[in-house]
């Protein structure tokens, strides 16, 4: 009875313990599936599309403002 209970301690400490490094490790296991899958590099696009569509933005709103700015000046000079 004694080495029964024994290895039923020994049993619950090792399940335990997978438990506690189970949840840490969770974490990485996904980051490493969706590195195989693919996953991560089509965040990072979409992450940089954007990006690149915020500057394209602002890059011809300031094109159109300098438009209007030099009609305003053609106007004036007659």
């Amino acid at each position: 009875m004694n080495s029964f209970k024994g290895s039923l301690r020994f049993f619950i400490l090792l399940l335990l313990s997978l438990a506690v490094a189970a949840f840490p490790g969770c974490d990485s296991g996904k980051k490493t599936v969706d590195q195989i899958t693919g996953n991560d590099t089509v965040k990072q696009f979409e992450k940089s599309k954007e990006k690149i569509d915020d500057i394209a933005d602002k890059q011809s709103e300031r094109l159109n403002g300098l438009k209007e700015d030099d009609s305003d000046e053609e106007m004036n000079d007659d």
